[in-house]
């Protein structure tokens, strides 16, 4: 029996039938019937192409208990409404150009429409440089970003750094040219992840590497120790070079 199937059959339906559930019990059964939603919702984004989200809202479901609660009482916008208020920053900063800060943000929104707290700004700014629509400049209170132009994407240039060697499952191992490894700004919900970003040789075919949610078997980057057996989000994008740049992600407090 299912947390649905169980609900359904905990409401009184008959007069003749009078079975008392506990508070407990009422609870827990409440529990159970979001997490199945919440996992269910999390199986559509990913299907749709949205395995960030996924993975977001998958996170709600593996939460402990102090979490769920922050998770249950905080106002969250719903996946279409955070991603218009997204597109409308993007388009905005488009617009203006400029560096955007937490506090830029929130002067616009408050003169143009929209959600006015600081934490809000900060993740949507964090969630478009995590999607490399933006590009971040500075750390702690004097973070700003500003429109990724083509001359600030990744560049084939030689840095000196040794080539590292990767390998996911079901795929033979690959080596990333010019690679970083960098803690990437805390998204809308306050989770940190991680990327690895490199060059692949040009002549290196696609069947050899996986897209999307994969797990990662090892990364041997010199100077760093990454944790083995890593589910990931690979994303490889060509920016007119013969070479292809692959993004490595994985959520920090997963290692």
């Amino acid at each position: 029996m299912n947390a649905r199937e169980r609900l359904a059959a905990m409401i009184r339906t008959n007069p003749g039938s009078m079975t008392v559930w506990s508070t407990v019990e009422a609870s827990t059964a409440l529990d159970a019937y979001r997490d199945e939603v919440l996992a269910e919702a999390a199986e559509t984004l990913e299907a749709r192409g949205y395995r960030l989200l996924g993975d977001m809202v998958r996170s709600i479901v593996t939460a402990g208990p102090e979490e769920k609660a922050s998770a249950s009482t905080a106002p969250t916008a719903t996946p279409p409404a955070l991603e218009a208020r997204l597109a409308q920053l993007l388009d905005t900063i488009r617009t203006r150009l400029g560096k955007w800060s937490t506090g830029v943000v929130m002067e616009v929104r408050r003169s143009t429409g929209g959600p006015t707290q600081r934490g809000t700004a900060r993740r949507d700014l964090a969630e478009l440089h995590r999607r490399g629509h933006l590009t971040q400049h500075g750390a702690g209170d004097g973070r700003y970003y500003t429109l990724t132009r083509k001359n600030d994407r990744p560049r084939e240039t030689e840095t000196g750094v040794a080539d590292g060697e990767i390998q996911f499952v079901g795929f033979p191992p690959l080596t990333l040219s010019r690679w970083t490894l960098t803690q990437l700004a805390p998204d809308y919900y306050g989770k940190t992840y991680m990327q690895i970003g490199g060059w692949l040789p040009k002549s290196h075919p696609a069947e050899h590497r996986p897209g999307g949610t994969a797990q990662m078997t090892y990364a041997h980057l010199h100077g760093h120790a990454i944790p083995r057996d890593l589910t990931v989000q690979v994303e490889t994008k060509g920016y007119g070079t013969p070479g292809r740049f692959m993004k490595i992600q994985w959520r920090k407090d997963n290692a």
